[in-house]
């Protein structure tokens, strides 16, 4: 029992303060690198330019797109692309300080009419949501009506308990 128990006091000791273990401990640094953290410092914006074309399948181009910034950080862009009736659109931009400013030439793109049908489908569902909030309204004061009755029957019921004990 006496070796047991000096093993467990020996591995005791390794496992509370591995430092002792002549440089065998087991660091988490070694593992993995902890950078500092570091800011690269802000400067004035540097200027760029990119110009690409794109299609929806090889040497088809059906949208375009070019873009520049000059160092006083204003953006100024052309972006061309085919609507889904076939007509070019074409947008030009300018983006500074005070926001993004497009002027689209060709058809600007219109939010899609309501058909009849969609028209009669909504019609009808509010029509329907509205009797099912009248029902549900009614059922509800019925149902209130229904507890009173119940509240006042109980409470004859305990008077006449009350009154026949006495």
């Amino acid at each position: 029992m006496t070796p047991l128990c000096v093993f467990q006091c020996v591995l005791g000791a390794a496992v509370a303060r591995p430092e002792l273990l002549d440089g065998l401990e087991h660091s988490h640094e070694a593992h993995h690198e902890h950078p500092q953290p570091y800011e690269e410092p802000v400067g004035p914006p540097q200027p760029y330019q990119f110009t690409y074309q794109a299609g929806r399948y090889p040497n088809h181009v059906d949208r375009t797109h070019s873009e520049s910034r000059g160092t006083d950080g204003v953006v100024v862009g052309t972006y061309e692309y085919l609507d889904p009736l076939k007509r070019v659109v074409k947008v030009d931009y300018t983006a500074d300080q005070n926001g993004f400013h497009p002027n689209v030439q060709g058809p600007v793109p219109q939010a899609p009419r309501e058909s009849a049908a969609v028209a009669a489908a909504r019609e009808n569902f509010f029509t329907r949501s509205a009797q099912i909030v009248a029902d549900q309204a009614r059922i509800g004061q019925e149902h209130a009506r229904l507890r009173a009755i119940a509240e006042a029957e109980r409470a004859q019921r305990e008077a006449a308990e009350q009154q026949q004990y006495q």
